[in-house]
């Protein structure tokens, strides 16, 4: 009698652990997918700058308004848009023909070697001394005028390192020289930035510029999204075991695009820059590299 109670026992026992073998299998898979899933960064070394971006235009190296010298009736045009010309070519012709006045059409001459950039006139319009009628300029050396607030003023160095970005290419520069004073109506200061190359850029084109205040080479970097908006005292790293640690750091160069870190993380280390708002350190957690 007491080996048949044994037996039915061990039989129970035994449907309970196998009916309870797939739900315990169940929850952990259940419990893994429920992991948090977060981006991550590799920290390696790299370039950390910081810039102070302004709104220019690009302008020749010369740019001369050409006026009339003389009241009267543009009597031809002999130079187009884009025509190249020298000092002392013709522009056009003005002719006087007020009664009493010499009836002897009037040269208009280019002051300077370049290119017609524009004609304000058209034929039969009539002048006053003094009247813008054409743009010359030379595009030989390219420069970028633009203005610098106020704030700003005190970053500017001669030939500071800077640049601009144009269809996706970076044109080199530096700054040739700048108003000392604060313009009372905008502000601002206006600048002037020469290019080491212009290819495909045109005269005229507006553009942004991005003065280099501040560079440091070959240091290690983090994105600014490892931070939790302007604290920069600690981040999130996971580490191999793929646990969250919550790691207390110290910042060098906060550039625009990269954050240099001085102390507090090694190169090859993972930091968390997407979803570290849910996070705990401690918990365990599923990661994929963000490049």
């Amino acid at each position: 009698m007491w080996s048949v109670k044994r037996l039915i026992n061990w039989q129970v026992l035994f449907i309970f652990l196998f009916l309870n073998i797939p739900s315990c299998r169940q929850k952990k898979v259940v419990k893994e997918k429920e992991l948090p899933t977060v981006g991550v960064q590799i920290v390696e070394k790299g370039n950390c700058i910081k810039t102070v971006k302004l709104f220019g235009r690009i302008c020749g190296e010369e740019e001369v308004i050409v006026v009339s010298k003389i009241m009267g009736k543009v009597l031809k045009i002999n130079k187009k848009e884009g025509d190249v010309v020298k000092i002392n070519d013709t522009i056009m012709y003005i002719l006087n023909d007020i009664p009493g006045a010499e009836y002897q059409p009037g040269p208009v001459l280019s002051p300077i070697n370049g290119k017609v950039g524009k004609i304000y006139v058209e034929i039969a319009q009539m002048v006053n001394v003094g009247t813008p009628v054409a743009l010359v300029f030379s595009d030989k050396k390219l420069r970028v005028k633009a203005k610098v607030s106020e704030k700003d003023l005190s970053y500017l160095k001669k030939r500071m390192a800077c640049y601009l970005i144009f269809d996706n290419k970076r044109y080199e520069g530096y700054l040739e020289k700048f108003s000392p004073m604060i313009d009372p109506l905008t502000r601002g200061a206006e600048v002037e930035i020469y290019l080491k190359e212009n290819k495909d850029l045109r005269v005229g084109m507006p553009c942004d510029v991005y003065l280099i205040i501040d560079e440091k080479k070959d240091v290690l970097t983090v994105l600014p999204t490892a931070f939790f908006l302007n604290d920069y005292s600690s981040l999130y790293v996971v580490k191999d075991d793929s646990t969250v640690e919550k790691r207390n750091v110290k910042v060098g160069l906060i550039g625009d695009e990269k954050i240099e870190i001085l102390e507090g993380v090694k190169e090859g280390e993972k930091v968390i820059t997407l979803g570290k708002e849910y996070v705990k350190e401690g918990r365990k957690v599923r990661f994929q590299i963000i490049k």
